[in-house]
């Protein structure tokens, strides 16, 4: 028999369910930022590092970038499905789905950026493109699969891209932007996870506050 709304809270609520719900996102994200490694390793080796329009450095960017926001948001995804199949068992497909074309669709509008900027002003967008897609992907993963309101979840995505502006813009003045694009996403993924948590419990507990008057 289905779980309701009531029931999947009160069983995801304990340290196991937040626990569940933060990490597994987390390792799917990591999985997928191996792959701006390979862009690391290539321009620290100094292929591709000639300037021009449509220059080979952009363009491994601009193709890493694309395959680690794919893969590492889409494995996030996944892994957090698997890890809470009583609290998303809604249109699991039909979430992929809006989520990969969402992504394609970012990602050409972005190309022109990518390829005609300067090899550091592409490097800093990359670096703030890839978890800020991270916030669209996990509003649409929560709508689709029906794992909470559409409103709650708006409030979700918008708090997270708060937190996310923030942490950011903090950390972009400390540490050099190769190592903001490797932890670009699983740090986004973290910190978007535990905003979710959080801002789901608060209205929960205002819901059932308003119940109780």
């Amino acid at each position: 028999m289905p779980m309701n709304a009531a029931e999947t809270t009160e069983t995801t609520d304990g340290v196991t369910g937040v626990f569940f719900r933060i990490f597994p996102p987390l390792a799917g994200a990591l999985l997928g930022s191996i792959f701006t490694l390979v862009f690391l390793v290539v321009i620290k080796l100094g292929v591709g590092s000639s300037e021009g329009p449509m220059s080979l450095s952009r363009f491994l960017l601009f193709a890493v970038t694309f395959v680690a926001a794919l893969s590492s948001n889409i494995l996030a995804t996944v892994f957090l499905a698997l890890a809470n199949r009583e609290r998303f068992s809604g249109k699991f497909r039909q979430a992929m789905f809006h989520i990969f074309f969402m992504l394609i669709g970012l990602f050409l509008v972005c190309s022109p950026f990518f390829l005609f900027l300067s090899l550091e002003t592409a490097l800093l967008l990359s670096a703030f493109f890839l978890p800020f897609s991270s916030v669209g992907v996990l509003l649409l993963f929560q709508v689709f699969s029906q794992e909470c309101s559409p409103l709650l979840a708006s409030y979700s995505a918008i708090f997270g891209g708060l937190v996310l502006a923030g942490v950011f813009t903090m950390l972009s003045s400390i540490l050099p932007i190769e190592m903001m694009l490797f932890f670009a996403l699983p740090l986004s993924w973290l910190l978007l996870s535990t905003t979710s948590v959080v801002t789901q419990k608060i209205f929960h507990i205002f819901s059932d506050a308003q119940i109780e008057k």
